[in-house]
């Protein structure tokens, strides 16, 4: 009894570690209980045709093993319901069971259903386990002897073990031959001999073949699942190494819109759409100089992971040389050199580089192999600049790349992409093109960057449908504002400090400003603008406008901060007694005594519900 215990214990501490076979027996056990439900419903057919006599055998002698038949299939379909098909003896019982019920059919019907006895082992091997397999073997072996052995002179009578003596005389009063047979006195012994040697025996032997096939079956379908587990296993961790890549990949490139808040002099959106998980297009733009910006569009060969790696190398590569090269031509020679040094896969890039002067509009550009960039007007329409093309990069050291210029004008735009743009297909086969490109660009031509990138993914998505996409598609636009700016509005916070003096520098770098003059607007600028981060809005946070504008002679710059915070005016703030020591002295009223005392006006209004804050600064002298 222990040992029971000890054995069913570990059936239960197996089958709840084993979460794959549990999964699997749980099917398996549904399976089971539809097999004996449909063989429930063939029994009710029998009785009703043994009613109607098609049966050749009594009313009262099928009627009630397959009635009890039914109602076993019953209990076992409302206990399966009952466990919810999961639980360890389920199958054991399920098993059993369809033995038994079959048993039944094969004493009433014999020869009719000689094979129905495989029927239980052949499920069983679907719970892919050995024992379960080889038990069942034995019980259906044991079981079915008995069944053919009752079934000899209770069910149909199989004429074709029938021996009887020269000169026997059959008589068939119900029609069929069985009744002609037993007419004949035919001895009950000898029937029940002749069905286990003639019926029984060459049954065991098919039966035997199925067993020993379902037996291997079953022990190389353990395997096969044990594997797609381990598989499964791989593939989940592939795919969050994927994962886990992909989201590197969209760290690596600029993936904040906008990037720049404080430059109003461009807008620029991009967006790349791997064809897996991660691809080996490449998108990027920086600023080289306080009045230039990087833009870079490339395609590596390939695709997947070694595609992504190579595509993050040039990045950096690129990026490195940029900051050393002033020519974009310069810069794609060097990175095709350095491409080339160690590149023992062979794989390539193509590149499109160009560099914005942000103060005159002129954009010097260069063009490894790349796709032709669109261009737009201000008042224009996109249109195809076929630029000379050079050498990939990484194909061959030592290769010549040629600089161009476009001037662009406030409001021009420039589109750049991949090769995945005009080779996405629909199902036909046919490619989206880059005639179709261009028109559903110009589509969109009024919008911003961003509104044009997406509306471009839309149709881009309607046309290749469902359709797998087998290229990497990345898309980035910019448009041209111009320099003639004199407002920002920003997040009331003190990281955006370094975006507001940004922002009066670059208009002081237009004007004769001395030093001193920016050093100490740059200190007044962090004082007021960070009091306002801290103090106006409190933890819901708001918006602050800052106006920067230069006389006529660009001799004095007057800087306006507004915000929608609670009401405060500085200049109610009692100056501080500088004589008095560091702790005698009440703390703060510092910053502002230094304000009043670098700027040469300072004023405040309360208007329109806002704080409006204005000071003036001479920038000369």
């Amino acid at each position: 009894m222990n040992k029971l215990k000890s054995w069913i214990n570990t059936i239960k501490q197996n089958r709840e570690k084993d979460t794959l076979f549990r999964a699997n027996e749980i099917q398996t056990n549904k399976l089971g209980t539809l097999i004996l439900g449909i063989s429930g419903l063939v029994m009710l057919v029998i009785i009703v045709l043994s009613y109607l006599d098609i049966f050749p055998v009594e009313e009262q002698t099928i009627v009630p093993p397959m009635l009890s038949g039914i109602i076993e299939v019953a209990i076992l379909a409302v206990i399966s319901y009952w466990v919810k098909f999961d639980t360890w003896w389920l199958r054991i019982l399920l098993i059993v069971g369809m033995i038994f019920v079959y048993a039944r059919i094969d004493s009433m019907l014999t020869h009719k259903v000689s094979m129905i006895m495989a029927i239980p082992v052949v499920f069983s091997s679907r719970y892919f386990t050995r024992h379960i397999t080889v038990f069942t073997t034995i019980v259906s072996i044991l079981i079915f002897a008995v069944s053919t052995y009752v079934g000899a002179t209770e069910g149909m009578v199989d004429i074709n073990i029938v021996t009887m003596a020269e000169g026997t005389t059959m008589t068939a009063t119900g029609g069929f031959l069985g009744d002609a047979v037993i007419n004949a006195g035919v001895a009950d012994e000898m029937l029940r001999r002749n069905a286990m040697l003639y019926n029984y025996i060459p049954r065991l032997m098919m039966f035997s073949i199925i067993a020993t096939i379902s037996i291997n079956l079953t022990h190389r379908g353990r395997d096969l699942i044990i594997y797609q587990g381990e598989q499964a296993i791989r593939n989940s961790r592939m795919e969050l190494e994927l994962d886990t890549g992909r989201r590197i990949q969209e760290a690596m490139v600029p993936n904040v819109f906008p990037p720049f808040p404080d430059r109003k002099e461009f807008d620029i959106y991009a967006c790349m759409e791997p064809a897996k998980k991660v691809g080996g297009d490449l998108y990027d733009f920086f600023i080289v100089s306080p009045n230039h910006i990087c833009l870079v569009i490339a395609d590596v060969s390939g695709k997947g992971i070694p595609a992504a790696l190579f595509m993050m190398a040039s990045r950096i590569i690129i990026k490195t040389m940029a900051k050393k090269v002033s020519s974009p031509a310069g810069i794609l020679s060097n990175v095709n050199n350095a491409t080339c040094s160690n590149n023992k896969e062979e794989m390539f890039l193509t590149c499109w580089l160009g560099i914005l002067d942000l103060r005159t509009g002129v954009l010097t550009a260069s063009n490894a192999g790349h796709e032709y960039p669109f261009v737009k007007t201000p008042d224009g329409n996109f249109e195809l600049l076929k630029d000379k093309h050079g050498f990939i990069l990484g194909g061959m050291k030592h290769m010549n790349y040629e600089d161009y210029e476009v001037q662009m004008k406030p409001g021009s735009k420039i589109f750049v992409y991949t090769d995945g743009l005009p080779e996405s297909k629909n199902s036909s086969g046919e490619q989206f093109g880059i005639e179709r490109a261009g028109r559903t660009i110009n589509k969109y031509k009024d919008g911003t960057p961003e509104e044009i990138l997406n509306g471009v993914r839309k149709d881009v998505a309607e046309f290749v449908g469902e359709e797998e996409r087998f290229d990497d598609m990345t898309m980035m636009c910019l448009q041209y504002n111009g320099t003639d700016f004199n407002d920002l509005t920003v997040d009331a916070t003190v990281d955006n400090i370094k975006s507001v003096t940004g922002f009066i520098n670059r208009k002081l770098d237009t004007a004769e400003c001395s030093d001193k003059a920016r050093k100490q607007i740059a200190v007044v600028v962090d004082e007021l603008f960070g009091n306002i981060a801290r103090y106006a809005y409190g933890k819901d946070g708001g918006k602050v406008d800052v106006i920067a504008e230069l006389n006529e002679d660009k001799s004095e710059i007057t800087i306006v901060l507004k915000d929608r915070g609670i009401p405060f005016n500085p200049l109610e703030k009692e100056e501080p007694d500088t004589d008095a020591s560091a702790g005698d002295r009440e703390v703060g009223g510092l910053g502002i005594f230094l304000v009043r005392n670098m700027m040469d006006d300072m004023t405040y209004e309360r208007k329109d519900d806002q704080n409006i804050l204005t000071i003036r600064k001479k920038l000369r002298g």
